[in-house]
């Protein structure tokens, strides 16, 4: 099965920080998003993965790259805007004190407090390529706009399968209705439906087509509505999380792996038990992705066999494993996250003194 995805391409700048938000270390860069994200992990899992999306031509845009070839993720797709900076996301990680734990996104930079701008919506005519489907192919985008609409529909007339996983919903109410009637899989979270009413009659019609709709409910575990049933299943049992960012990508990824080939490209016809079956595999991911700082950093931490090993441990005894989840096992990592990005490393990344050295952005703000 290939992978298409399509959405918001971030470069991720991941801090250790107290429970103040005062960073502790120097930072990780790493590619983020949720499309981005959940093909990290699919492509670390052996899978076809292309990524449709834009990076500036800036330091962070090469990292992103470099990033997502490491883990098997193609990017003939992913354009690179001159003289644009690409998109920054700060993600803040409280590893002591009373919020250890917690997690906080910050669009602002932490040392120079420049705002981390917008990057323009991609669109067809800037792709170099552009993707082909067919029904060995599934397109996965996180949010309605002209280009992900057409895709939508190109994959649709080619018997693709759509999902769509909505970080937010736009306010071209008619692009975010015609993708929700493209898709066959929708994801949403509970957080979501609340914000902007999803499908009633305030907001935006229910999908016509879909033939999967899953709703994760935080602790509260996840709803699977189907067009013959529906599905509610608890979390798998966490003690202890690092960071909680980026579960929800790892569950999904765990949802497909768990479908297999057959499942994404025939949705409607899943029985519950298979349905049931990659739940469970998703928020055995999902599970495993808090226990490391960073929303895809478990796979830099385990090997593919340790983390299917891990996986598969979860499953069968439907709970992280003790060995894996202990607050002295959590304490070990974070430590060891302390110890690899000391402030006072002199191996930096970025040496251009016109920018600042934890961001990128210029410090000239007319650049």
């Amino acid at each position: 099965m290939k992978i298409v995805g399509a959405g918001l391409v971030t470069a991720d700048i991941i801090l250790a920080c107290d429970s103040s938000w005062v960073p502790l270390t120097s930072a990780e860069y790493t590619s983020g998003g949720t499309v981005t994200n959940l093909l990290t992990h699919l492509g670390y899992q052996g899978w076809d993965c292309h990524l449709v999306g834009g990076v500036g031509s800036d330091n962070l845009g090469s990292l992103v790259r470099a990033y997502l070839e490491r883990f098997n993720v193609k990017t003939e797709f992913l354009i690179t805007r001159k003289e644009i900076s690409t998109r920054r996301m700060g993600h803040l990680v409280a590893v002591n004190g009373p919020k250890k734990g917690e997690h906080r996104f910050t669009e602002r930079c932490p040392k120079c407090d420049r705002e981390f701008l917008p990057f323009a919506v991609v669109t067809a005519d800037e792709l170099n390529h552009y993707p082909t489907f067919d029904s060995n192919t599934a397109l996965f985008i996180d949010r309605a706009n002209l280009l992900t609409a057409k895709l939508a529909e190109d994959a649709k007339n080619a018997s693709s399968t759509v999902i769509f996983e909505p970080g937010y919903l736009s306010r071209d109410r008619d692009i975010v209705q015609k993708v929700l009637n493209l898709t066959d899989i929708l994801k949403y979270s509970q957080d979501l439906l609340f914000e902007n009413r999803l499908f009633s009659e305030h907001a935006f019609s229910s999908p016509e087509n879909a033939k999967l709709i899953i709703e994760t409910r935080s602790a509260s575990g996840v709803v699977i509505k189907t067009r013959r049933s529906r599905l509610r299943l608890t979390i798998t049992p966490l003690t202890y999380a690092v960071d909680r960012a980026g579960a929800g990508d790892a569950f999904m990824a765990g949802f497909l792996v768990g479908l297999g080939d057959e499942g994404i490209a025939d949705p409607g016809a899943i029985d519950e038990r298979k349905l049931e079956e990659a739940v469970q595999k998703g928020q055995a991911m999902g599970a495993l992705a808090c226990l490391h700082i960073g929303a895809t950093s478990l796979l830099n931490n385990l090997s593919l066999e340790e983390l299917n090993d891990a996986i598969n441990q979860t499953l069968k005894e439907r709970k992280i494993p003790t060995k894996l989840n202990s607050e002295t096992v959590q304490d070990s990592t974070i430590q060891k996250w302390l110890e690899i990005h000391q402030p006072t490393d002199t191996k930096k990344q970025f040496k251009d003194n016109t920018r600042c050295p934890l961001c990128e952005l210029p410090y000239n703000k007319n650049e």
